[in-house]
């Protein structure tokens, strides 16, 4: 019940507001200390970057969200544990008209391992990256974690890589408005409506 309130809560504030931001992502998994180009869409083509997802989502004006992109991994024993990427997200309007934002990135990856003959481990680390600040319209916020490293061990080999979790945030205002409520009269019903089910504030790839 009380998810299916916040739910309500969200969308209603959603439906009423003047202003929505839209708020287009893509994160990618980089060598570390790779130079960044200035937009996302040349990520694609830069050697040994792996696009990770390409998300979106719209919020209501001071309202949070989250992006969530993760999977479950198998690890020795038989159970299985989430590995990926949330994004926490709150925006606002500033009075100049731009668009201010806060939020907190975690990203679950893998830090190690072996696997022998006789034994197999896996070894996973969390990093959190705070961010705070404002951009343009229509303007990009890049986010880039430290380098995580990670130390694994196959057959008697030790393989060694340092990589860095970059997103890019691309921020819009979009106006929005509820629809005009119709006016039933005594001899006509109001006519009744079908519309599409309400899409999730989240998507993943």
């Amino acid at each position: 019940m009380i998810h299916q309130l916040l739910a309500l809560a969200f969308l209603t504030s959603l439906a009423n507001a003047a202003t929505v931001i839209e708020i287009t992502a893509k994160l990618a998994d980089v060598p570390a200390g790779t130079k960044l180009p200035a937009s996302a869409e040349k990520l694609d083509a830069m050697k040994g970057v792996t696009v990770i997802s390409a998300p979106q989502i719209t919020l209501a004006e001071n309202t949070g969200g989250a992006i969530e992109v993760a999977e479950a991994v198998a690890v020795p024993g038989g159970a299985a544990v989430p590995l990926g990427v949330t994004i926490n997200i709150r925006t606002k309007l500033t009075e100049n008209g731009n668009i201010w934002h806060s939020g907190l990135v975690t990203d679950r990856s893998r830090s190690g391992g072996e696997k022998g003959e006789r034994l197999e481990t896996s070894g996973f680390a969390t990093r959190e990256l705070y961010f705070s600040g404002w951009t343009p319209d229509g303007g990009t916020v890049v986010l880039r974690t430290s380098p995580a490293t990670a130390k694994t061990t196959r057959d008697g080999r030790d393989v060694t890589s340092s990589r860095e979790l970059v997103i890019y945030m691309t921020l819009k205002k979009r106006s929005t408005s509820a629809p005009a409520a119709k006016k039933a009269t005594a001899s006509k019903p109001a006519a009744k409506s079908k519309t599409a089910p309400a899409k999730t504030a989240r998507k993943k790839k």
